[in-house]
């Protein structure tokens, strides 16, 4: 899913920074909620977690992270 919407620069960027674990779960949820908007916001604030932890790559906890914030 998101593997088509991106240019070849941008999928480089992302499969160097995301595992492929949090990618899966990503689409996942973006695909239920049939939401691209909230697919994004899902995106950043996983991408924040990361960060917060000082991880060069985003991996599947903190996207499970990001999820639990948007559902509470």
């Amino acid at each position: 899913f998101l593997k088509g919407m991106v240019t070849p620069p941008a999928r480089k960027f992302y499969e160097e920074t995301w595992s492929e674990e949090a990618i899966k779960l990503l689409e996942e949820k973006t695909i239920e909620k049939a939401d691209i908007r909230f697919g994004l916001i899902l995106m950043r604030n996983a991408g924040l977690n990361a960060e917060q932890d000082a991880s060069r790559i985003v991996l599947k906890k903190h996207v499970e992270q990001a999820l639990e914030k948007l559902q509470s």
